[in-house]
């Protein structure tokens, strides 16, 4: 019990840290070494002689490939130094936070277990009532959190 204790004050950690990046801006649409490269008013060829590379043409392929999507992290850093930059690496939970994820993913589970039981208890006119149901789903997904985290990540998204 003592590790699921630590294994919640990592996550709640986690989630402070993570909160301060969530409200970051969207890069821009030809990507950030390009943007800075240009606010700063380095050509192509001075970055490249920065990076040590042999021509400008390591910078537009950099360019081109973060815009797309597929630069690595590698180069990504490598052309941060370059423009005396850091590179900001970091998931950040959709939900708001990792605590967030682990409740949604709870309850998804739960009202799909509540429904399947109320078809089969509706077939009996065992029905569960619509004014406890959401009472139900709630008490389900308690107790799924409380259990293995990892048996959550089990059921397909």
């Amino acid at each position: 019990m003592a590790s699921k204790t630590i294994d919640k004050r990592r996550r709640a950690q986690l989630d402070r840290s993570l909160a301060e990046l969530a409200n970051l801006p969207d890069p821009p649409p030809r990507g950030w070494i390009r943007a800075v490269r240009t606010a700063l008013g380095m050509s192509m060829r001075q970055m490249a002689e920065r990076m040590g590379a042999a021509s400008s043409t390591t910078v537009a392929q950099s360019e081109a490939s973060e815009a797309s999507g597929g630069i690595s992290l590698r180069t990504l850093r490598a052309a941060a130094d370059a423009l005396e930059c850091d590179v900001v690496y970091a998931l950040v939970p959709r939900r708001g936070s990792l605590s967030a994820a682990i409740r949604s993913q709870a309850m998804r589970i739960a009202t799909e277990a509540v429904g399947h039981a109320d078809t089969h208890m509706v077939l009996e006119a065992q029905g569960v009532v619509v004014e406890r149901r959401a009472e139900l789903i709630a008490e389900i997904a308690d107790v799924l959190e409380r259990g293995s985290l990892r048996k959550l990540w089990d059921v397909p998204s």
